[in-house]
C-alpha cells in the first residue's frame, strides 16, 4: 500500500466539498490503484490542525474549532515523504508555501489562479515544476479538460491561432438569466446564494477571475504578459471597490434597468450578451460580447463554460471544450482528479 499524506489549505466552499469526495473515493483508490491516501493537516486563514496519523473525523468535521495554532510552514518542513500540498484557497499569499513544498520533496495540487497570475518572474519560478511537481487544471476551466487540451496541442507540435469562449461559470450563469428575464441584482444573488461567485463577487464581476485565466493560457502559450496587460471589462463602477461585500450586493441594485435595456437591446437582433475572453498571439482581451443566440457562446446555459480552440490543424472545424464551469463539487471534483494524477506521477515516475 503507497501512503500519501495531504496536507489541506482553504477549507471554504470547495475545500469542504473536497474533503466530502476525499472521503468518497479513498476506499476505491486503495483498491484500485493501492494507495492510502492520509489527510493529516487542514489550514484555514486563522491557523490549522495537525496529525502525523491522520485527522480523526471529529477534528475534521469540527474544524476551525479544532484549531490548535499549528504553523503550516513548521509542518511543510517535517513532514515525511510523500506528502501533497492542497490550496483550495483564494489567496495570493500561498506561492512561498508551493516552493517550501518543492524544496521538501512535496507536490502541489491547486485550484487557486492567483500564485500564477501574479509577476511574470513569479510565474516563471513555477514553470519549472509543471507536470512533475505542481497540479493546476483547476485554475482555468474547474473539471473541464481546459490545460490538458491546450498542453496536448502544444506537445503534439500543432500551432494556436486562438483560444476563446465564456471562461466563467458565475457571468455565464448571470448573463443567461438575464437573458431569461430575470434582474442582474437578483442573478448576482442568485449565483453567490448557490456557490458560483468568488467570496468577493467582485472578483467575477470585475471580469478579474476571467482576466487570470486568459492571463494563464497566455503565458503557457509562451506570452510573456503582466494581467494589467489584459483590456479587462467590468460590469460595475471602479468607485464601488471600497464598499463591504453587504453594501456592494445592496447597492448593485441600480444597475438592474441597465442590464435590462441592453438585454431587450440585443435581444430584438436575434442575438444575446455574453462573457467572453480571447487569448491570440497578438492579444488578449475579456469583455462584455454580443453573439448570436444560436452560436455556440449564445446557446450557453446557466453556469457552463465552453473553451474554443482554433489550431492549424482544428482551423475550420475549432475543437470546443464545454461543461460545467464553476460550483464548488466540479471544481473539487477536478482537484481531486489532479490528485490522482499526482499521485500516479509520485509512484510511477
Amino acid at each position: 500500500m503507497h501512503k500519501i499524506n495531504i496536507i489541506h489549505l482553504g477549507i471554504g466552499n470547495v475545500g469542504k466539498e473536497f474533503i466530502k469526495e476525499i472521503g468518497e473515493v479513498s476506499p476505491s483508490w486503495k483498491r484500485k490503484y493501492g494507495i492510502f491516501l492520509n489527510y493529516c493537516g487542514m489550514f484555514g486563514s486563522k491557523g490549522g490542525v495537525f496529525d502525523a496519523e491522520g485527522l480523526s473525523e471529529k477534528k475534521i468535521k469540527n474544524f476551525p474549532k479544532t484549531s490548535s495554532g499549528v504553523d503550516v510552514k513548521e509542518v511543510l518542513e517535517a513532514i515525511a515523504d510523500p506528502f501533497i500540498l492542497i490550496d483550495t484557497t483564494a489567496s495570493d499569499k500561498t506561492l512561498e508555501l508551493f516552493m517550501l513544498t518543492f524544496s521538501h520533496g512535496g507536490y502541489v495540487v491547486t485550484s487557486n489562479k492567483k500564485p500564477f497570475t501574479q509577476s511574470q518572474e513569479q510565474f516563471d519560478q513555477l514553470e519549472k515544476y509543471f507536470g512533475k511537481k505542481i497540479f493546476f487544471e483547476t485554475t482555468v476551466g474547474a473539471a473541464l479538460p481546459v490545460i490538458s487540451t491546450l498542453n496536448n496541442f502544444i506537445d503534439t507540435g500543432d500551432s494556436i491561432s486562438e483560444i476563446k469562449g465564456c471562461f466563467s461559470g458565475t457571468l455565464g450563469y448571470i448573463f443567461f438569466h438575464l437573458e431569461e428575464g430575470m434582474l442582474f441584482s437578483q442573478a448576482v444573488k442568485q449565483a453567490k446564494e448557490r456557490g458560483f461567485t468568488e467570496p468577493d463577487p467582485r472578483d467575477d464581476l470585475s471580469g478579474m477571475d476571467v482576466a487570470r485565466k486568459a492571463l494563464i493560457l497566455a503565458r503557457l502559450l509562451g506570452k510573456r504578459i503582466e494581467i494589467e496587460d489584459i483590456k479587462t471589462e467590468s460590469l460595475y463602477p471602479q468607485n464601488m471597490d471600497g464598499l463591504t461585500v453587504d453594501k456592494f450586493m445592496e447597492t448593485i441594485r441600480r444597475f438592474d434597468n441597465e442590464y435590462k435595456k441592453k438585454i431587450c437591446k440585443v435581444g430584438a437582433r436575434s442575438r444575446t450578451l455574453r462573457y467572453v475572453a480571447s487569448v491570440t498571439a497578438s492579444s488578449c482581451t475579456v469583455g462584455v460580447e454580443e453573439v448570436e443566440k444560436n452560436g455556440d457562446l449564445g446557446n450557453l446555459k446557466g453556469p457552463d463554460n465552453i473553451i474554443v480552440f482554433k489550431t492549424k490543424r482544428y482551423d475550420k472545424n475549432p475543437l470546443v471544450v464545454r461543461g460545467p464551469g464553476a460550483g464548488a463539487s466540479v471544481t473539487a471534483e477536478g482537484v481531486l482528479a489532479d490528485v490522482l494524477e499526482a499521485a500516479k506521477f509520485i509512484y510511477h515516475s
